[in-house]
């Protein structure tokens, strides 16, 4: 495998999303989401985006993940492949905790795809 060695880190208050991230065909990205709020009574939802062209995004996302506010899950991690281009965005629901979360998106050039 071939990792890179320093992980590329975003953080996202609510509503924003990640620039793109390129990925080429055999490569993958381990996204891992690290909620940074403490006490918050809201859970948030984790939206990953594809383009093919860095241009037009998808409307419906990739995935999709809710995460319920539980101090014990507050980093999670995923794997995106087959795209050619993402971004991870966030929402809360609910309106009564700002959230934020740091995005660590760590490539892997090794990957063998069929």
């Amino acid at each position: 495998m071939a990792w890179e060695t320093t992980p590329t880190v975003s953080t996202l208050a609510e509503g924003e999303f990640t620039a793109l991230i390129s990925i080429v065909p055999k490569e993958w990205a381990h996204v891992q989401i690290e909620r940074t709020d403490t006490g918050t009574t809201d859970a948030m939802v984790i939206d990953v985006q594809a383009s093919i062209d860095n241009v037009l995004l998808d409307t419906v996302p990739l995935a999709n993940f809710q995460i319920d506010p539980d101090p014990s899950k507050d980093i999670f991690s995923f794997v995106i492949a087959g795209v050619r281009f993402f971004r991870v965005g966030m929402t809360a629901l609910g309106s009564t905790d700002t959230i934020v979360v740091k995005v660590h998106v760590l490539r892997d050039r090794g990957l063998v795809v069929p």
